[in-house]
């Protein structure tokens, strides 16, 4: 029956909420343009639809988290620290007695830990997009095309 369940869950994401602990002071959005600025304690949400086994945590306790910026190429981004460090996380899994929205809900509670320059600039890296056949579907010659139109 585990087997059953856990292929019924197979093509659902996991929802991955960053909060600001409680007692912890609240964070305030730019609306920009078309929204209103908000207070809140939502850092932000994020959904993970790789498979299971490939799966890499950002809210591990101890762990920084990051934002993203453009890189030096258009195939790279910029990885940018932020003042926010995981320091509690709580895991849902689904009750099964309703088919779930989410193969999983995780809450990664974060702290403010303020960096110095020093440290923030080590902490910024760059990183290249990686591309796989996975990229296009598992589609090998599509990968394989893709390939050959960005020689250089």
């Amino acid at each position: 029956m585990t087997e059953n369940i856990e292929q019924l869950l197979d093509d659902r994401a996991t929802l991955i909420i960053y909060m600001v602990k409680q007692g912890e002071q609240w964070v305030r959005h730019s609306g920009g343009l078309i929204e209103k600025d908000e207070t809140t304690r939502l850092i932000r949400a994020s959904y993970d639809w790789q498979a299971v086994e490939k799966r890499q945590y950002e809210q591990e306790i101890g762990r920084r988290l990051y934002s993203t910026g453009s890189g030096a190429t258009l195939r790279s981004s910029r990885a940018i620290p932020t003042d926010w460090i995981v320091s509690h996380v709580e895991r849902y899994e689904p009750d099964l007695q309703n088919m779930p929205l989410f193969r999983e809900v995780i809450i990664a509670y974060c702290e403010k830990k303020p960096m110095t320059l020093e440290e923030y600039k080590s902490l910024v890296y760059e990183r290249e997009a990686q591309v796989s056949a996975e990229s296009f579907g598992g589609n090998e010659q599509r990968y394989q095309e893709w390939l050959k139109s960005n020689e250089t």
